[in-house]
């Protein structure tokens, strides 16, 4: 299912939970594996900023280089060890790799030029580090978080795009042998949905997105796939049937960046759901 996995860790954040969870999936899907370790360029700007400002170039140079040194001693000595340490379990060798540049943008040049199936990263609220990847991401994105459960839990809704949960939740159940659980949310807090093109959103009542979700559940019934209808916030919804259910991945469309009336952002809901959910999430295109 997963051929070609990477793992991209930060030097803003580490988090064993990351190699763990990515040798799982690896060692269950005997696929390639790539680590590599961002050295943020906002780090090394951060402490360009602190430096004297009476030093002399050739000293600000020296105190960069200083810092990439001790950085590539911190991912040598420490991550890639516990990298080889827990993947020997898997009979997997992964591929390592050092970086300098943004956490997004680095993962971004890694999937294009190397054609990854999925990306690992870790997800901490705090520190310098910038996810826009939540947003942005043309591959399946693994955000790590707990993994007590053993419930994989595919979610359908007005507000994520539906093609590949289904399938993908299924192949990772039968894959981990994990119990799989599949339900369909209408947020009736925010009446849109998805076009027909999967790009952009449009307006729709609550009867129509509640008699929409029935058909979409009637529909699967049909095919033998058993699945649950709900109604009311979407990540209140999420999080609640999450902790019932004992979920340790949940298996959910990756919502399209939306802008307000005054052409600006809306903050991100997949970051809102690793903040509330604290399970691993797997956001699918």
């Amino acid at each position: 299912m997963f051929e070609r996995i990477l793992i991209a860790i930060s030097s803003e954040f580490y988090t064993k939970e990351a190699l763990r969870q990515g040798a799982m999936l690896a060692q269950r899907c005997r696929s390639m594996v790539s680590i590599v370790y961002i050295i943020e360029e906002k780090t090394l700007a951060q402490a360009q900023r602190r430096s004297d400002a009476f030093r002399t170039r050739f000293e600000k140079e020296e105190t960069k280089k200083r810092i990439i040194e001790g950085q590539q001693q911190t991912a040598n000595v420490i991550i890639f060890f516990d990298a080889k340490t827990i993947f020997k379990q898997t009979g997997i060798t992964p591929n390592f790799k050092i970086v300098e540049g943004e956490f997004s943008t680095v993962i971004e040049q890694e999937v294009q030029t190397q054609r990854f199936d999925v990306v690992f990263i870790g997800y901490s609220e705090e520190g310098l580090l910038r996810y826009r990847i939540l947003d942005e991401t043309a591959v399946p994105l693994w955000v790590v978080g707990e993994s007590k459960g053993s419930c994989v839990l595919g979610v359908c809704s007005n507000l994520t795009p539906n093609q590949r949960v289904l399938s993908v939740s299924k192949e990772l159940a039968a894959c981990l042998g994990w119990k799989l659980e599949l339900m369909y949310m209408v947020d009736v807090t925010e009446p849109i949905a998805y076009d027909e093109t999967m790009q952009r959103f449009v307006k729709r009542s609550i009867p129509q997105l509640l008699a929409e979700g029935q058909r979409y559940v009637e529909e699967m019934q049909k095919n033998g796939v058993s699945m649950q209808l709900v109604t009311g916030a979407f990540v209140d919804l999420l999080v609640q049937n999450t902790h019932r259910l004992h979920a340790g991945l949940v298996v959910v469309g990756q919502e399209k960046r939306r802008f307000d009336r005054l052409g600006l952002p809306v903050r991100s809901m997949n970051q809102r759901l690793v903040e509330k959910l604290r399970v691993s999430v797997l956001f699918l295109q």
